[in-house]
């Protein structure tokens, strides 16, 4: 029923889905927003970082930003968006390879 090799690949890829998400996803931050942090993560916000703000300057961050800022990983929030994406690429990876399995072997 539960493919060791699919199990594996599908948790590498949601690890590298959510690591690399959060890496290049931009956060924009303008003077509306009042929060001394901001988020990061994809699909659920599962890092916060703390950062210096200027007022009335609008500000694209990234985990990439130069100012080495205090960060904290919500564990729940990552779990949930883990299992988001998990179930996602097993899903799709199921359906590969029962069509390579099935479909295309006839």
């Amino acid at each position: 029923m539960f493919s060791k090799l699919r199990l594996f690949i599908s948790s590498l890829l949601s690890i590298l889905i959510l690591v690399i998400t959060s890496f290049i996803t931009p956060t924009y931050k303008s003077h509306l927003m009042y929060k001394d942090y901001i988020s990061f993560g994809y699909p659920f916000k599962f890092i916060e970082q703390q950062v210096l703000y200027e007022p009335m300057k609008k500000e694209s961050y990234t985990m990439f930003s130069p100012a080495e800022n205090p960060t904290e990983i919500l564990w729940g929030q990552f779990l949930l968006s883990f299992l988001l994406v998990f179930i996602s690429v097993y899903l799709i990876l199921s359906l590969i390879f029962y069509m390579r399995n099935y479909v295309f072997k006839k």
